[in-house]
Order: C-alpha cells, then structure tokens, then sequence
C-alpha cells in the first residue's frame, strides 16, 4: 500500500479538450496545475517506479469548502496527474473512491491519496 499526501494541495475538476481550427489542446491552467501536481505526487512517493497491476485508489479532498466541480471530474484530474508516476496509467485503476472532507485537527487542508493492490 503507499499513501500519498499534498497539504495545502486544492485540486481542480478535470477540462475538456478545446478544439479550434489550428487543433485541439488542453486549457492551459489545467495543464499547469496536473504537471504541478504530478511533480509533487512524484516528490511524495520518493520518485519510485510507477505501480503495475490492478489497482485500488481512494482520493481525499480535504477542504474548508466543498471543492469547485463534479466529484467525478476531480477525481479525473487527480488519476490523471497519477498516469506514468504513481500508477503507469489510471486504466489500471479497477476501484476508485472520492471524498470531500472538512479539515480537522489530524488532517489539514490538501489532497489525500492511497493505493493498493486490488483483485478484481
């Protein structure tokens, strides 16, 4: 199992592609903030080689107020920032949950994630 915290760490609801005459791309800020989050996933779990197999996620959004977006989107943005440093890509991931919890004590404010083995 490995557990990953960022403290402090807000995460974003996943974009949809734009698409104009010159191609498609990513909105900008989106893109910025998963390579932010990924360098910091990447410092967290101490660089080690990405997780292989099934795997089971569960993603903690901690925050004072309930986070912009559909849990869904959130937590896309948050399995794609994963992709090539803490999973190899997050259609390994066969189990997933997220939640939003207010902070306490033992938990401030940031984003949460644990990983482990899963069986299907």
């Amino acid at each position: 199992m490995m557990r990953i915290s960022l403290p402090g760490w807000h995460a974003v609801p996943k974009k949809r592609p734009r698409v104009t005459r010159n191609g498609t791309f990513m909105p900008a800020a989106y893109t910025d903030w998963k390579q932010e989050t990924a360098y910091a996933m990447g410092k967290a779990y101490g660089h080690a080689p990405p997780m292989t197999g099934c795997l089971r996620v569960e993603v903690l959004l901690v925050a004072k107020k309930k986070p912009r977006g559909d849990m869904d989107n959130l937590l896309g943005a948050v399995l794609d920032a994963g992709n090539g440093v803490l999973w190899q890509d997050d259609r390994l991931v066969g189990a997933c949950s997220c939640a939003w919890l207010k902070p306490t004590t033992e938990r401030g404010e940031g984003v949460y994630v644990e990983v482990q083995a899963w069986q299907a």
